[in-house]
């Protein structure tokens, strides 16, 4: 099964309060960056990547990072895949 679509999250900085990650539409260098409170689990949009228009790769991106936030894992580097 092949993947039409992905993104990399990457983590830019772990503070005791919130975890603050660039996430990668198609692993490009250009990004967008969301932080979550690790206390709450409240994911924040920080910025948009600029050829996310339609906000696809930063729904799947909050969605993963609420994972994350849930398991208390909070990984350096994550690929998101979806069909």
């Amino acid at each position: 099964m092949g993947y039409n679509d992905m993104l990399t999250l990457e983590l830019i900085e772990m503070t005791q309060e919130k975890a603050i990650y660039g996430y990668h539409p198609e692993d490009k260098d250009e990004h967008g960056i969301l932080s979550v409170n690790i206390h709450t689990g409240e994911v924040d949009v920080v910025k948009i990547a600029e050829s996310d228009r339609h906000k696809r790769y930063l729904s799947h991106a909050i969605s993963k990072i609420a994972q994350l936030s849930h398991s208390g894992t909070y990984e350096k580097k994550v690929t998101v895949a979806w069909c």
